[in-house]
């Protein structure tokens, strides 16, 4: 899981080794890093002041990084893993949720303001840039919306025949797109629910992003690809490919391989040259 600053002049990850890291998003160079889980930890999110990184992790905490001042303070009390988190655009509200459907609102003094529970596991959070809502994404393909101040719930619908697992806002708040481990990405109406487009991918899609003026949207695949698509068209317009290690590898008539072998090596690349037929 990665979440660019603000300002997209620096990256936040963090990984099954428990660390959470701060890295240069041009050179790379590592810039800052944390230990304070005790568990991998399993999501990111950048404040809007550019300042504070929060993180989740299967230790079920949160962790607040105050970036100027090096400071870290935990935020305990989720029963279970922790699998996402949203700041609000006014950086006045946090939210996370958890493998047991809670959902948990932290406000800027790190104090809890409001919590309740999902039927379902949770996984994907999003705040409304306009509204004042919270939207979040579950296992039982279920977007629902929530008062950001109450916790109350505004609407649901079923969004997807399997789990949701991303969810993002369009900057001007316009469109609630959604993805899914069904391959697909799909774009609502924010006030409404109404479906105003389906995406359809290859493979389950773990991430998607707009950009910043809301014209493009970025999906990614476990195909390790990353499509770029024309919102209004709802076409991609590029696709950019993590490169395998044996990207261009001929294995015609390769012997002395099993079939998981040679299985292994087209996912990482490899592939076999049809015979040209004379004409």
């Amino acid at each position: 899981m990665v979440a660019f600053s603000p300002d997209g002049d620096r990256l936040v990850s963090c990984s099954h080794d428990k660390s959470v890291r701060v890295w240069d998003a041009e050179e790379g160079r590592l810039l800052l890093s944390h230990r304070q889980h005790s568990l991998p930890a399993t999501a990111v999110a950048w404040a809007p002041d550019g300042c504070l990184v929060a993180s989740g992790s299967e230790d079920a905490t949160v962790c607040l990084w105050r970036l100027d001042a090096g400071e870290l303070a935990s935020l305990p009390g989720h029963p279970n893993s922790v699998r996402g988190l949203a700041f609000s655009a006014d950086g006045r509200w946090l939210a996370s949720c958890d493998d047991d459907g809670e959902i948990r609102l932290w406000d800027s003094r790190r104090a809890l303001a409001q919590a309740w529970r999902v039927d379902a596991v949770t996984w994907a959070l999003a705040f409304d840039p306009r509204r004042g809502r919270l939207a979040s994404g579950s296992h039982d393909g279920v977007v629902r919306l929530w008062d950001a101040e109450t916790g109350a719930s505004i609407h649901a619908w079923g969004a997807h025949d399997e789990p949701i697992v991303a969810l993002a806002y369009q900057p001007h708040g316009a469109l609630l797109a959604s993805a899914s481990h069904d391959a697909t990405v799909r774009l609502w109406d924010a006030e409404t629910g109404a479906l105003v487009r389906t995406l359809q991918g290859e493979t389950r899609v773990p991430s998607v992003a707009f950009s910043p003026d809301g014209r493009l949207l970025a999906s990614g695949s476990h195909s390790e690809r990353v499509c770029i698509w024309d919102v209004a068209a709802g076409a991609v317009v590029q696709e950019i490919h993590s490169p395998r290690p044996y990207d261009g590898l001929d294995i015609t008539g390769a012997t002395g391989l099993t079939d998981a072998e040679i299985r292994m090596l087209k996912q990482l690349g490899g592939g076999e040259v049809e015979e040209q037929r004379p004409a």
